[in-house]
């Protein structure tokens, strides 16, 4: 799938660059640039399409590209970002900042409570925000040593960068070819970072509302209006944990219904296995038996048969 995919990003980059260079005029590194400033959504406008056949090419061509890039790239700067965060980690660990590990406390001897009250956030939000701290720091300097521009434009044109707004009062198209390669890539990296980091420190955020039960967490009304539902439907008078689990999720917008939807039905079927037809709360053994058996009925008929000696 690795190998899919960076076929992918390799085919899209060169029939973008080989378009613009064709048509446009341009180099190899002015094309491979243009097409990093583009799909990484900064966009400065040192290089822009100037003909109606670019410009039309550029505008279905770039969409595909944002997706593709964006889908590819996150997983492997994310990648790169979790290395540098557990160097960080240990970095702070040293002078005394430890993050706590929820998991060490065990839900049936600590409260909600007792466990908001070890767990400091800005720790967390300081961890997320330290790789684009980082690279942003690399940037800027970068940008500060070879533009010769002084620490205020530097520090401005690295924001403005992975914030991806791109004014185009500074770029890198009067750079060396290969500089200029190595500078798009920075600028992905940047950005992509960037955006996973916002990410990381929404996703803090729901977690400490969460935990003080600002939001998601069913309310007594709302408990007992599920239990009224489920006794309606004559399906009991009382809800477990995974019913408590999902609609918890569902009410703090956790998790997309149709991929919940889409789990429960492999649940169901999953459950299903050995079950008659019935209804199971739990997969059990015979369940797994029983599809391994379905399993290999299914390989033994998809299986060529073996050639006859005669």
């Amino acid at each position: 799938m690795a190998l899919l995919s960076w076929a992918m990003l390799a085919i899209y980059f060169g029939v973008g660059m080989q378009f613009m260079m064709a048509n446009e005029g341009w180099d190899a590194a002015d094309a491979f640039y243009f097409w990093c400033m583009t799909v990484s959504t900064v966009g400065y406008g040192d290089l822009a399409p100037t003909t109606p056949k670019t410009q039309l090419f550029v505008a279905g061509y770039a969409v595909v590209g944002i997706v593709l890039v964006f889908g590819v790239m996150s997983d492997y700067y994310g990648a790169v970002q979790a290395k540098l965060q557990d160097l960080e980690a240990k970095a702070l660990s040293l002078v005394g900042i430890d993050l706590v590990d929820v998991h060490e406390f065990p839900i049936d001897t600590h409260t909600p409570d007792q466990v908001n009250a070890k767990v400091r956030y800005w720790r967390r939000y300081l961890l997320a925000l330290l790789p684009i701290f980082t690279l942003l720091a690399l940037f800027v300097a970068l940008h500060f040593v070879r533009k010769k521009s002084t620490l205020a434009e530097a520090i401005y044109f690295g924001a403005i960068t992975a914030t991806t707004v791109g004014f185009g009062d500074f770029g890198f198209l009067d750079e060396a070819p290969r500089h200029k390669c190595v500078a798009a890539l920075s600028v992905m990296g940047v950005v992509v970072v960037f955006a996973n980091c916002v990410d990381e420190c929404l996703l803090i955020r729901k977690r400490q509302q969460l935990r003080h039960g600002d939001i998601a967490l069913p309310t007594l009304e709302q408990l007992e209006a599920l239990i009224v539902a489920k006794k309606q439907a004559k399906l009991g008078d009382s809800l477990n944990e995974a019913e408590y689990v999902v609609e918890t999720l569902l009410r703090g917008d956790l998790v997309d219904p149709q991929i919940l939807l889409a789990i429960r039905r492999s649940f169901y079927w999953s459950a299903h296995a050995a079950s008659d037809g019935r209804r199971n709360s739990s997969i059990t053994s015979q369940d797994v038996a029983a599809m391994w058996e379905q399993k290999w009925a299914s390989d033994a008929r998809e299986r060529p048969a073996a050639p006859s000696s005669d």
